[in-house]
């Protein structure tokens, strides 16, 4: 029977690295990688492939289902002002601003004893309000990388998500024809499980397909 997580894994639109990795370690015990382990060490878009392969395989074993347990949000790692090795680009900055930010606030928010009551102590406050946002979120985005060790979905700066675009083509590039042999070769199996998973299979290349003719619409 295939496994729920990994063919949640298999199947979604941008699939987390550390997450697959997770899932090779929980459900692939005593299966033998087919290429060094060292491969996997970082992110590329050839270790996602290999990931991938090396989860399907698992997957189409099959096997009991171990009880999965995750850590408590409190107990997953913060970040360190400072220690940013392996950060992006962009995330460096927002470290190196961090102090930066702070004492831009504390300065505006002097500003306040030299204001009487009215609209430009008002402003003066929303001043502050958009700073300390912008301070939180910052924070939130280095705290993310520091647990998870990738850039929080929906953050990334421009060109990175056009580089991710490029990897996740790239990945349904490399599956496409796995995908097309499965569907085909198991869609009227005897096996329930393997005629469930044909259909999914099927819908997968749908979806794909489907994609790649919205972004040939997109960039015209």
């Amino acid at each position: 029977m295939a496994h729920p997580q990994i063919t949640a894994w298999l199947g979604a639109y941008e699939s987390s690295f550390e997450k697959g990795k997770y899932l090779l370690d929980t459900f692939g015990r005593g299966y033998k990688l087919p290429f060094p382990e060292s491969i996997l060490a970082t992110k590329s878009s050839y270790s996602i492939k290999k990931l991938r392969v090396a989860l399907t395989a698992i997957n189409e074993k099959g096997g009991d289902e171990p009880e999965i347990t995750h850590k408590p949000a409190d107990d997953l790692p913060r970040h360190v002002h400072g220690k940013t090795a392996g950060y992006p680009p962009h995330l460096l900055a927002y470290d190196r601003n961090l102090g930066v930010e702070f004492s831009e606030m504390n300065s505006l928010a002097n500003k306040k004893h030299d204001l009487d009551e009215g609209d430009e102590l008002k402003a003066l406050a929303l001043q502050v309000v958009r700073a300390w946002k912008t301070h939180r979120r910052h924070w939130a985005e280095l705290d993310y990388f520091a647990a998870y060790g990738q850039v929080m979905p929906g953050t990334e700066p421009e060109s990175e998500q056009s580089t991710d675009l490029v990897d996740q083509l790239c990945q349904w590039l490399s599956v496409y024809p796995a995908l097309i042999d499965y569907s085909r070769r198991y869609q009227k199996s005897k096996d329930p499980a393997k005629r469930e998973e044909a259909a999914r299979r099927k819908k997968k290349i749908a979806e794909i397909a489907a994609f790649l003719k919205s972004r040939e619409h997109a960039d015209r």
